[in-house]
């Protein structure tokens, strides 16, 4: 019983963090894109990815508790891409999304392999 508890707790934190990383992606998102329009004009910003990715970090984080392994390779993905939406600016949400997906990942619940009868 206390390890379920236990596993709760820790997919609530990491799903917690996932969304705390989601909304720094989408913050992330903002201010590159507001810099980019002020440098370069309207239109050279990676903004509609940016979002794209704050939605699936988002999504990711709340899924935690029923799919684990999704939640953790969503967050993965998201935080992974926003290197290339804001440059060195998006490895704050990588490191964010990638610690809410390790602590979720590693209190998946892995499935007892069996055996095929012989």
């Amino acid at each position: 019983m206390l390890k379920g508890i236990f596993e709760s707790v820790m997919r609530l934190i990491g799903a917690a963090i996932g969304i705390i990383g989601a909304i720094v992606a989408l913050i992330i998102t903002l201010i590159h894109f507001t810099v980019s329009a002020i440098q370069n004009g309207l239109g050279q910003a990676h903004t509609p990815t940016g979002i794209g990715m704050f939605i699936l970090a988002l999504i990711g984080a709340i899924i935690a508790f029923f799919f684990p392994r999704t939640s953790s390779v969503l967050m993965l993905i998201a935080g992974i891409v926003m290197i290339f939406v804001a440059g060195w600016a998006g490895v704050i949400p990588l490191v964010i999304l990638a610690i809410a997906a390790i602590i979720v990942f590693l209190d998946r619940n892995p499935k007892p392999r069996t055996t095929a009868a012989r």
